[in-house]
């Protein structure tokens, strides 16, 4: 499960829906949607409930579902999206290149697996956020909309040249 889902004022069935929607999203994210047609509007959390409600956004990318109804968005946007556009950028890593050519390879692998463990565990806390959230969503109307998978996994790539074209932001992926 990605950590990063949408949830919106109206059906998004395709990546071409994003186009003149506004949708609040930040970074690469942010950068993303962008790049799908979408008017990127920065807010901060606590005000996406207003904005969703008002108008001023008409989708916003948030955490679980559990997340979700925390903020109590199923009130005021009835679409969960399907999967989310983040993938599984679940967990990042910065590390100084010098520093990490600098370890030994038996602490590289042991960083290795730290990442890939929390990946996972992180991955499990997800899909059980999700599970339990999941009647206060279909009990406020909450539709699922799907995206087409390969949709998905051109904007996936879109993400990773944006990552990967913002100055000295090499990533070294960790784990998938």
């Amino acid at each position: 499960m990605p950590p990063y889902q949408i949830i919106s004022k109206k059906p998004i069935k395709s990546v071409a829906d994003f186009k003149g929607m506004k949708m609040r999203a930040s970074g690469l994210m942010g950068m993303t949607y962008a790049r799908l047609g979408a008017r990127v509007v920065t807010i901060p959390p606590e005000e996406i409930y207003m904005g969703l409600a008002q108008g001023v956004i008409d989708a916003a990318t948030w955490g679980t579902a559990g997340e979700t109804v925390e903020l109590k968005l199923q009130e005021v946007a009835k679409y969960w999206i399907t999967p989310a556009v983040s993938g599984n950028f679940i967990t990042s890593v910065i590390v100084n290149m010098d520093a990490w050519k600098a370890l030994p390879d038996d602490l590289k692998e042991i960083v290795q697996i730290a990442m890939s463990n929390h990946q996972e565990q992180l991955r499990g806390t997800f899909i059980n956020e999700n599970m339990s959230a999941s009647p206060a969503m279909a009990k406020a109307g909450v539709k699922i909309s799907h995206i087409p998978s390969d949709e998905w996994q051109n904007s996936r790539k879109l993400q990773m040249i944006l990552c990967w074209s913002m100055p000295k932001a090499r990533p070294i992926v960790l784990s998938s």
